[in-house]
């Protein structure tokens, strides 16, 4: 877990040079390697700990929201994954009720819904979630993160 941590630290710092954002680029790090159980739980220390300052309530749900659903994946008890997944779904459609045109809350919940088994049945606003963030894209929304805008860029290339 050291390891993950150190590494997530150090994407983190050496990112946010560029990226200026350290929640964005531990959030882009997380969906690259999300399989990887050291990455979610440095993920969500990190949501846990780190200075929030420059957020939104509702996108420190929303970034929470994915390190906890993120978390539990890697769990072996479905009740508690399926009571975390209840329980921070729930968190993040309040949030996006409350701010439902802010990107990055958008985004969190199409990398969520995406990814989601479908039995799961949370797959109701992927196109509209995709086609707010496209015109978030095209009107520079992310631009300040170069990187992140190519992850953003990346993650709707796959998806017609």
């Amino acid at each position: 877990m050291l390891r993950g941590w150190l590494a997530l630290l150090g994407a983190v710092w050496m990112g946010s040079l560029a990226a200026q954002s350290p929640w964005l680029e531990a959030y882009r790090v997380v969906c690259e390697r999300w399989e990887v159980q050291e990455e979610a739980e440095a993920y969500l220390a990190f949501v846990q700990t780190a200075d929030a300052s420059d957020l939104s309530p509702e996108e420190v749900t929303a970034f929470r929201a994915a390190a906890e659903m993120i978390h539990a994946n890697h769990g072996w008890n479905p009740i508690e994954q399926w009571n975390v997944f209840v329980t921070w779904r729930d968190a993040l459609e309040a949030a996006i009720e409350s701010s439902p045109e802010a990107p990055n809350l958008r985004l969190v919940r199409y990398g969520i819904q995406s990814s989601a088994p479908k039995f799961l049945g949370y797959r109701h606003e992927l196109d509209s979630d995709r086609q707010l963030c496209l015109k978030a894209l095209r009107d520079g929304f992310w631009s300040h993160s170069v990187e992140f805008e190519v992850f953003v860029e990346k993650t709707f290339a796959a998806t017609p």
